[in-house]
């Protein structure tokens, strides 16, 4: 019997189209034969089904879109030449573009409407409801539209949007109107209004229109274009699409139902069938899916009769023996209902089976041999298990007479060993007929030793009174008899008996040390547990003399990770700084407090909250380990609500190390650690030497900098991490090894007991031995490596005694303290340092345990510390002249040095005009070629001059008035600060140790070729900023050697614990550039683009910088030359505004120092006009429209004269000048800081020197 449907009339008495799709198999179910299926009975309106060549219609789309905008028909570059047919989604930002075929385009049912008789509507439509979608847009509803502007980019001019066929309930009408909505404008060729038909493009256009569809249901249209160029000729034609419409509100029926199962089953079976439709009811986006409701029917006398029971997909019941006719039946109510084809189920009598019987039977739990009286059990096994079967169990004492063993009539045999050589053997009994007998097993029965001789006396012998305090003190137990398998009990008591202690010996010999006069010792010998003889105790006497060194506390198990516990904020993990005298170490920078707080890892718990549960997406930007899998996730950009750790470090740079070894030496914990950045536009990247994801590994730094990363956890617990770290200088090869920091991270909410517990730090100071005391004899196993070092050089002290406890080390003869307390590792290593000044020849490196007692010592050679590397100067910036021309050079009273005109390291500048050096070929350093205005120290990293050039003034002091720092490459941020009372807005230059925070005005941002990236690198989602083929220059969100890495923060002090406390608003006002400008974060696991901070291509132009808040986004600018943007802080009232000002892509980038935001100068020439000038205009290199024709000759000749005047601009840091005065490129050695004097004579002479060119530049506001 065929399947049948009643489709339910539309609530305005329109039918519901049937639809046809294609029919889903069963596969996966119990069986994969398909015993029947039903499809939907043809129905007025029904729909046929798709007919020629075409994609495949399908209701599986990703994307449903009922309101805003959408060009349905966008006609779009392919790539190779052609043209592709998609749709562009408006209604996200930024748009979609998407396939036609991903998308189902919904009319809501509140687009229908009555149509009477305007004139600006089809005579067609009149005195009908039809549904309606304007040519101006309601926000309520979609509105569709089409385009082809992006073939601009191509030799096409005109297009033919080729609607081919429409397939749906009723029709679908497009037109426009005339501009006074008076008459009906045809859009399709032949003047039609209703499709099938062409839009012809007689240009490239963006079009909207009207359209109506007459009845509710599914619209398939079949939709191609074809493209046209008028140059050339050619002709492209797009892909055919199938474009789905849904109209108003109605249910959208399966197209067939299916049953799956076995048909052939035996008496007593449960019968199982499974009912399946070709896929799920369908709902249209504005009404609620419909389950259907399942009944079973068997066909009786030619009638369907429903099955009691039976109320779901599944049919499960035993049917009676013979055929039967089964169908299933999915009714939707009012909607109508859907039955399968019958299946046909067959049930025979059932067969039983002859039981298989057992052919061998083996014996299993000899254990000889067996004690006299032991107890015995033996397991009979056959290789078939036959329910009911008994066991007979046999005995014998020859083989040949055997005799049951009463009451053993199961598998298992239980008994004692009383006869050796006794046979033993079992029968399988099945319905009372012997099946199979075992080989027999022979018992095996031993009788047990005599009693041993015990001892009678212990005696105590090597007594050797008296004894000097701290002398070995050896004895020696003998018993009379030995017995095999006792062991001795040593103990101790220190007030005559009354007490005893045990002394940890268990052998004949105690070792101990003379201490206390009147000591006794005694000593047991034992078995078992239990005393055999014991011996008299003996006393112990010591001379009077110098009294013993005091008692350190004994030591307890400790608690670590106890102090701070922190799961949320930034916090610097992996932190390399200085103490008081310039030495490096490892701790932990805590940025969740302000001031921030540097502290020991081991007070510190770091926690991964449980929210922080992820599962990973099988995406490039995550390591393949994590695909498809959940991990406790820390991301690389910061989410407030969790921890953010990373590494620093920056403050090294008062040393002479520059590259880091960060070892992470060890993880101890219930999964892995797995940690990577992203590379480029959203890839992948290993942080770890070997290029692996996993810890524990080395994670390399070839710079002093300041990083984040993503950190997964793959399960909940605590891990525990050791770590420390190898400085090196690059210049000498000289080493450092940073003490060793252990850390615990705990992951989610279920953490065991006791995880806190740690090797507890001894609470007294550690305590030198005499010098006299270091003996051949007790040199213990201390190692020194290596035994020959320079003075201030480091050396790894290795005591195996020492495993995983703490220790001390000392420098004799002179005795010096090498380290405090320190923890040594797994193999009883640990590192100390040689102080620089310790006298060259023979010493000694001693080592005393938690304790204070010796546990060894090794010789050490010391050599002459090492010279210190000569400083290597920093390029002097050349003088600005001033308005008059005249030049007078700098005194050196701004750095360190004397000035007296020297270039040689550590002088203090060319001072008082010196000459300088020779000018050495091809590209110049500018201190090479003239006096400058101040010593080599000048303002040292960029900070005030009044310390000398390694470190400024460090504490946070501005730079000196009118100097401008250049930012190549490096970490900075720029935020609210209060100074002086004042809110303000500065840049911290974290360059140096300390950081500086300056003036905006003072700072310049290169972004130079290493920050430029190729058009065809640059990702589509960057598209809202770069259109394709552009170039553009950025800085990333992850740091990068040879870019300034620019973020903002919200941290300091005055800011966190004042106006801040609230968070930050952050405002672009203006930007002053040649191209576009664009902030924003990435998005996760690899999407480039994620929040957008600031831009001036539509996005925001404010945002929110939560409190004590430290991020980095990436900038991107898209055109070379000087841009100036304008920012405000707001926070609690308070308001500041700054200009952070770049120099991108230029060969000379000090004229972006000169260069504002929004103000313009009135600036009088020589002839008395006012010239007035913008100050938001810089040289690009551009020539301005020839205007310069309209001035006076008396302003032509004061042009050329300053045009002959040397240009007022200083070279930022790795730039110099050639011979012939023009800025070039140095040889990169590194990052510094050059000084700048900016003035209106600079601001002339650059004016005069590009021959009064002016190069306007877009201002935003």
């Amino acid at each position: 019997m065929p399947p049948s449907i009643s489709a339910r009339s539309h609530p305005r008495g329109r039918t519901m189209a049937a639809l046809t799709a294609r029919l889903a198999l069963i596969a996966g179910l119990l069986s994969p034969v398909v015993l029947g299926s039903g499809a939907l009975a043809d129905e007025p309106g029904a729909l046929p089904a798709p007919t020629g060549e075409g994609p495949e219609r399908s209701y599986d789309r990703d994307v449903v879109i009922e309101e805003g905008h959408v060009d349905a028909f966008y006609l779009i570059p392919d790539g190779d030449g052609g043209v592709r047919l998609a749709l562009k989604d408006d209604t996200v930002q930024p748009h979609a573009t998407r396939a036609p075929e991903d998308v189902e385009l919904h009319v809501r049912e509140q687009a229908r409407l009555a149509i009477p008789q305007p004139p600006n509507f089809p005579a067609e439509l009149h005195e009908r409801e039809v549904y309606h979608l304007p040519l101006t847009q309601n926000a309520q509803l979609l509105w569709p539209g089409w385009e082809s502007q992006p073939l601009h980019a191509t030799d096409f001019r005109t297009t033919d949007i080729h609607v081919t066929d429409v397939e749906g309930p009723g029709e679908v009408f497009l037109w426009t109107q005339d501009s006074w909505g008076s008459q009906v404008v045809p859009l399709l060729n032949d003047g039609r209004v209703s499709f099938p038909g062409t839009i012809h493009q007689s240009y490239l256009a963006h079009v909207h229109a009207h359209w109506a569809f007459t009845e509710p249901g599914d619209y398939w249209l079949t939709v191609e274009a074809e493209a046209h160029s008028p140059q050339t000729g050619q002709t492209a034609t797009t892909n055919t699409s199938e474009y789905l419409f849904t109209v108003g509100e109605f249910l959208r029926l399966p197209g067939s139902l299916s049953v799956g199962g076995e048909t052939d089953y035996e008496a007593d079976d449960l019968v199982e069938l499974f009912a399946a439709l070709d896929r799920d009811a369908v709902r249209v986006p504005s009404r609620d899916a419909v389950d259907p409701s399942w009944s079973w029917q068997v066909g009786v006398d030619g009638e369907w009769q429903a099955v009691d029971g039976q109320v779901s997909e599944v049919f499960a019941a035993e049917l009676a023996v013979g055929t039967h006719q089964l169908r299933a039946v999915a009714s939707y109510g009012d909607d109508g209902e859907i039955a399968s084809e019958p299946v046909t189920i067959t049930v025979t009598e059932s067969e039983i089976p002859e039981p298989e019987l057992p052919t061998q039977l083996i014996l299993d739990g000899l254990d000889n041999p067996y004690a006299a009286g032991a107890s015995l059990t033996l397991e009979a096994k056959p290789d078939v298990l036959v329910d009911g079967a008994t066991y007979r169990w046999e005995t014998s004492a020859d083989g040949a007479t055997w005799t049951a063993v009463d009451g053993q009539s199961g598998p298992v045999f239980a008994g004692t060993a009383e006869v050796d050589g006794q046979l033993i053997r079992a029968t399988v009994i099945v319905d009372g007929q012997d099946v199979v007998t075992s080989d027999p097993v022979t018992i095996e029965v031993v009788q047990p030793d005599p009693d041993p001789v015990l001892p009678t006396e212990l005696l105590i012998e090597g007594l050797s009174n008296p004894y000097e305090p701290g002398d070995d003190v050896t004895l020696t137990a003998v018993a009379d008899e030995l017995v095999e398998g006792a062991v001795y009990r040593w103990e101790v008591s220190e007030d005559e008996g009354e007490s005893w202690t045990s002394a940890d010996v268990t052998d004949e010999t105690y070792r101990g040390v003379a201490e206390v006069d009147g000591q006794q010792i005694r000593a047991e010998y034992r078995l078992d547990g239990e005393t055999l003889v014991a011996a008299e105790p003996v006393t112990i006497e010591v001379r009077e003399g110098s009294a013993p060194p005091p008692e350190d506390p004994p030591l307890e198990p400790g608690i670590c990770w106890d102090e701070v516990r922190i799961d949320q904020g930034h916090v610097d993990a992996f932190y390399f700084t200085v103490d008081d005298e310039g030495v490096p170490f490892l701790a932990l920078k805590d940025d969740t407090v302000s001031p921030y707080a540097v502290r020991a890892p081991e007070v510190v718990e770091l926690h991964a909250k449980e929210e922080s549960l992820t599962e990973f997406p099988a995406v490039s930007a995550v390591p393949e380990v994590l695909h498809h899998e959940e991990a406790y996730h820390l991301p690389l950009t910061q989410n407030h609500n969790l921890l953010w750790p990373g590494w620093e470090s920056q403050p090294l740079r008062s040393t002479s190390y520059d590259t880091v070894d960060i070892h992470i030496h060890t993880v101890d914990g219930p999964g892995e650690i797995v940690l990577w950045t992203s590379s480029g536009f959203g890839g992948v990247a290993s942080l770890l030497d070997d290029r692996s994801y996993e810890l524990p590994g080395t994670i390399h730094q070839s710079y002093l900098a300041h990083t984040h990363a993503d950190w997964a956890f793959t399960e909940p617990g605590v891990y525990y991490l050791t770590v420390n770290a190898t400085l090196t200088d690059s210049e000498t090869g000289a080493e450092f090894v940073t003490n060793t920091g252990r850390y615990a991270f705990t992951v989610g909410d279920d953490l065991p007991e006791n995880w806190q517990d740690c090797v507890q730090r001894p609470s007294g100071e550690p305590r030198p031995p005499s010098t006299d005391d270091l003996t051949e004899a007790n040199a213990g196993d201390v190692s020194v490596a290596p035994a020959r070092v320079h003075a201030g050089d480091q050396v790894t002290v290795t005591a195996p005694s020492l495993r995983n406890s703490y220790g001390a080390a000392f420098l004799h003869s002179e005795v010096v303290h090498l380290t405090d307390w320190v923890l040594a590792d797994g193999e009883g290593s640990f590192v100390a340092t040689i102080p620089a000044g310790t006298e060259p020849g023979a010493h000694r490196v001693s080592v005393v345990d938690a304790n204070n007692e010796l546990v060894g010592w090794a010789a050490l050679e010391v050599l002459e510390a090492r010279p210190s590397p000569e400083p290597t100067p920093e390029p002097t910036p050349e003088p600005t002249p001033d308005p008059d021309g005249d030049h007078t050079p700098g005194d050196g009273s701004n750095g360190s040095g004397s000035g007296d005109g020297s270039n040689g390291p550590g002088a203090g500048g060319p001072g008082a005009g010196g000459p300088g050096g020779g000018a050495p070929p091809q590209c110049l350093a500018v201190d090479q070629g003239a006096g400058g205005p101040s010593g080599s120290g000048g303002d040292g990293a960029g900070a005030s001059g009044d310390t000398d050039g390694a470190g400024g003034n460090g504490a946070g002091g501005p730079a000196p008035a009118g100097q401008v720092v250049y930012g190549n490459e490096g970490h900075f941020d720029f935020g609210p600060i209060v100074e002086g009372g004042a809110f303000e807005l500065q840049v911290k230059d974290d360059r140096t140790a300390p950081p500086v925070w300056r003036d905006p005005d003072t700072v310049v941002f290169v972004l130079d070729e290493n920050s430029r990236r190729a058009a065809d690198t640059v990702p589509e989602e960057l598209s809202f900023i770069a259109p394709p083929g552009q170039d553009i220059w950025m800085i990333q969100q992850i740091q990068e050697a040879g870019v300034p890495w620019l973020g903002w923060n919200t941290q300091h002090e005055t800011i966190v614990n004042g106006p801040g406390s609230g968070g930050v608003q952050l405002t672009l006002d203006s930007v002053t550039g040649p191209g576009e400008v664009a902030v924003f974060m990435n998005g996760n696991f690899g999407s480039l683009l994620g929040e957008r901070v600031v831009d001036i291509v539509g996005g925001p132009r404010s945002y929110t910088i939560p409190a004590n808040t430290h991020q980095h986004g990436n900038w991107v600018f898209t055109e070379p030359g000087d841009y100036a943007m304008a920012f405000t802080v707001a926070a609690a009232g308070e308001s500041a505004t700054g200009t952070l000002r770049f120099s991108v892509g230029q060969n000379d980038p000090s004229s972006a120092a000169q260069i504002s935001a929004e103000t313009s100068a009135q600036i009088s020439t020589a002839g008395g006009q006012s010239l007035s000038v913008s100050s938001a205009l810089a040289r690009t290199g551009e020539e301005a429209e020839d205007g310069a024709e309209d001035t006076d000759e008396e302003s032509e000749e004061e042009t050329a004269e300053q045009a002959d005047q040397p240009a007022a601009q200083s070279l930022p840091s790795g730039w110099g000048r050639t011979a012939d005065g023009q800025p070039c490129r140095l040889p990169n050695t590194g990052l510094s800081d050059n000084s700048l004097s900016v003035g209106l004579a600079g601001f002339l002479a650059v004016l005069a020197g590009a021959t009064a060119v002016v190069v306007s530049r877009r201002l935003r506001a």
